[in-house]
């Protein structure tokens, strides 16, 4: 059973100088489900602008245009619209994908805690951990137990502790992130067309100056708790303050709905897909369900994201049709295939051990990388110094900044 769940692993390979290792439980199914995260709420936003700034406003914030539940067919979009115009983000600075712009967020937060009606930020050296962590890594940790795209060839997190909360980011230079090929381009930007069809900003903008970005984007934070359900003997009695952890996630929103919902709960994702993958009315191919909607429901369900819009488009980029997917009936949808009971299992193992084993350090020198090593089902977590080419999660600004 402990090996089925992921279980904290306490070897150490002596010859690799202590490194911890945690193993990374078999895709099977028969597993039942004990963990979950809840009470989302949203304790800020920002905007990312192309320049790479981070402005406390909303200015980058879209509405999305309502599709009706049961989707659209027949239609003939072309996703293409705008890619020779489309301003693609440096993929030669390796930290643009870090958590900088959540720091100054954290910082502006801290600095103006009467700005906004929203819930504050928790206080640093709180008694419980807090993780903060952008929805990217959460969705690479919540779909390690499964194969999928891009799982393949393993990953790379920096982490770090300061007053008791955990940082995390994605290492970029780790993985296939840069020099993409014309082709690779081309597929990508499709998903940004099909945002141009179906968004419009909701602060007015200048149609002249405006230039379509990767770089800009509005980003919501939302705490959240990952949640151990209590046991049938043990409902009705108040859960322990040490069955939940905190998160403070920020996300990219696609889009708002209007209407009487509140964020997060008139988000809405979009995602667009070659339609071969769509076989009939509300049936999809076996990779769709294992590989798209699992990394789909990973992105939404972590931070309270209740509808996502698939564009499903030709091969020349032509959409086609669109379906619409509520996140909390995709894990029932792909039963077959993944169990959201196994992802949330195994996020829990990891943050613990993470609680574990990432100690208090000067984060301007010193930090942790864990590697995902999926020829060997394990996560492997070392100790590292910071330099040139591993630099700090932290910066100078944001930690003189908590400590006052």
């Amino acid at each position: 059973m402990a090996a089925a769940r992921g279980a904290l692993s306490q070897a150490r390979d002596e010859a690799s100088g202590g490194d911890e290792y945690l193993e990374v439980p078999s895709p099977d199914l028969s597993i039942s489900n004990t963990h979950s995260f809840r009470n989302h709420s949203v304790i800020g936003h920002y905007s990312q602008v192309r320049n790479g700034d981070v402005v406390m406003d909303k200015r980058e914030a879209c509405r999305c245009k309502t599709v009706p539940d049961g989707g659209l067919t027949s239609l003939r979009w072309d996703l293409n619209i705008g890619f020779k115009e489309f301003e693609w983000r440096n993929r030669d600075n390796t930290t643009a994908d870090g958590i900088k712009p959540v720091l100054k967020w954290i910082l502006h937060k801290m600095r103006n805690p009467g700005e906004d009606e929203l819930k504050q930020y928790p206080r640093p050296n709180a008694a419980e951990v807090t993780f903060v962590v952008k929805r990217a890594v959460m969705t690479r940790i919540l779909t390690a137990p499964y194969p999928t795209r891009e799982s393949t060839g393993g990953w790379r997190l920096r982490v770090c502790r300061f007053q008791n909360t955990i940082y995390l980011c994605n290492d970029k230079t780790f993985g296939p992130w840069r020099n993409l090929t014309p082709a690779q381009k081309a597929k990508i930007y499709r998903r940004y067309g099909f945002e141009r069809h179906l968004t419009s900003h909701i602060q007015p903008v200048d149609p002249s100056s405006y230039k379509h970005s990767e770089a800009a984007g509005y980003v919501t934070v939302v705490l959240t708790q990952l949640v151990t359900e209590q046991s049938e003997e043990s409902k009705g009695t108040k859960p322990s303050a040490s069955k939940a952890r905190l998160f403070v996630l920020a996300a990219e929103v696609d889009g708002e709905l209007d209407g009487q919902e509140s964020p997060p709960r008139n988000y809405v994702e979009l995602k667009t897909c070659d339609h071969k993958h769509q076989l009939r009315s509300k049936k999809y191919s076996r990779w769709f369900l294992a590989d798209k909607l699992l990394r789909a429901w990973a992105q939404c369900y972590t931070v309270g994201i209740p509808r996502i819009e698939f564009g499903f488009h030709d091969d020349q980029g032509i959409l086609t049709s669109i379906s619409t997917l509520k996140t909390h009936d995709l894990p029932d949808m792909c039963r077959d295939v993944w169990s959201e009971a196994k992802c949330l299992n195994f996020a829990d193992d990891f943050t613990k051990w993470l609680e574990r084993y990432i100690q208090e350090t000067n984060p301007l020198r010193e930090m942790y990388e864990v590697t995902f090593e999926p020829e060997f089902s394990r996560m492997r977590l070392c100790r590292v110094e910071i330099n040139d080419l591993r630099p700090s999660i932290l910066t100078q600004d944001f930690v003189d900044g908590m400590k006052q």
